[in-house]
């Protein structure tokens, strides 16, 4: 079953933002997983360094992160920072959840 959400959003954002420094047979997504590729703020960034230097990280800078828009600080809200929401519907997993377990069952009985 393909990806989609998360995964799916930041490989589009990753192939349109390095598309002049990769070919398709020679891009990162060959070999890495997206969440490798576009770094959590949260998770990766923060969790190594508390004060790291952001603009010292090579261009373009994508980032990920779970807070929402209004949690942001004024210094990015105001700044010409690109930014891309992706919104989840909360129902999704419980859909995807019950449509694997229904072909589970059906793969047993057959």
């Amino acid at each position: 079953m393909p990806k989609t959400g998360t995964t799916w959003f930041k490989s589009l954002l990753f192939s349109l933002f390095n598309r002049s420094n990769n070919g398709l047979l020679d891009t990162p997504l060959q070999t890495h997983n997206p969440h490798e590729l576009i770094l959590s703020l949260e998770i990766t960034i923060y969790a190594k360094d508390k004060n790291p230097v952001l603009t010292k990280m090579p261009s373009p800078r994508l980032f990920s992160t779970h807070l929402p828009y209004d949690s942001l600080p004024e210094s990015v809200k105001n700044s010409n920072v690109r930014s891309f929401t992706l919104l989840v519907i909360p129902l999704t997993p419980l859909c995807r959840h019950g449509i694997t377990t229904q072909s589970w069952r059906m793969s047993i009985t057959m």
